[in-house]
C-alpha cells in the first residue's frame, strides 16, 4: 500500500511539474490584468449609478421642500382668514410630506457614506491594478 501512494504522489507532483513548465507566466500575469480592469470597469460604473441615485433623491428632497413650504404659506394664508377646514385639510397633506423628506434625508445619507466607503475602495484597488501593470510592463 505505501508504495501505491507513493508511486501515486509521484506521478502527481510530475504532473504538477509539467504544467508549470507549459505556463507562460507573463501570458497568465496579462490576463490577471485585464480581469482587474473588467471589475474595475464594473466597479466604476457601480459607482456612477449610486452618484446618480443620490442626486436623484436630492432632487426629490428638494421638490418636496418646495412644496412643503408652498403648503406652510397656504397654511398661513388659511389660518390668516380664518379657513379652518382648508387649514385642517393642509395640515393633513403636511405630515406625510414631511415624513417622505425626513426619510429621503436618511436615504441620502446612507448614500453619502456608502459612496465614500465605495470610493475608498475602488482608489485602493486603483492603485493596486497601477502597481501591476507597471511591473507587468
Amino acid at each position: 500500500m505505501g508504495i501505491m501512494t507513493r508511486l501515486i504522489r509521484l506521478f502527481r507532483a510530475d504532473i504538477h511539474g509539467v504544467m508549470d513548465q507549459m505556463e507562460d507566466k507573463t501570458l497568465i500575469l496579462k490576463q490577471h490584468i485585464r480581469d482587474m480592469r473588467e471589475e474595475l470597469d464594473k466597479k466604476e460604473s457601480r459607482l456612477a449609478s449610486m452618484l446618480a441615485s443620490r442626486e436623484e433623491a436630492q432632487r426629490e428632497r428638494e421638490d418636496r421642500a418646495r412644496e412643503h413650504d408652498a403648503l406652510e404659506q397656504d397654511l398661513a394664508l388659511a389660518i390668516a382668514k380664518g379657513k379652518d377646514d382648508i387649514a385642517r385639510a393642509l395640515i393633513r397633506k403636511l405630515k406625510p410630506l414631511a415624513h417622505h423628506r425626513e426619510t429621503l434625508d436618511r436615504h441620502i445619507q446612507t448614500l453619502d457614506t456608502q459612496i465614500t466607503r465605495f470610493q475608498a475602495v475602488l482608489e485602493e484597488q486603483r492603485l493596486i491594478y497601477e502597481r501591476l501593470q507597471l511591473k507587468a510592463s
